[in-house]
């Protein structure tokens, strides 16, 4: 039986797979914010070139919480 982490990690995973398949379908990335839209911090210019909105910390806890309630 899997614990909470393999289903997080599985859920990260398939999300992951997922953008890469929509990245590999829409050749054309918009750039993303120059700002993360939760916490308002600067985004890197390579996080920004893939067309990320949110920073890694903001993306991390977003993740996080969606696993936690997925099932609910």
């Amino acid at each position: 039986m899997a614990d909470e982490v393999d289903i997080a990690n599985a859920y990260i995973a398939r999300a992951i797979e997922l953008e890469l398949c929509k990245r590999q379908q829409n050749t054309e990335v918009k750039e993303g914010a120059r700002c993360c839209k939760k916490c308002k911090e600067s985004i890197p210019p390579v996080r920004r070139k893939l067309g990320f909105e949110l920073c890694i910390e903001c993306a991390e806890d977003t993740e996080r919480r969606n696993a936690l309630f997925a099932n609910h």
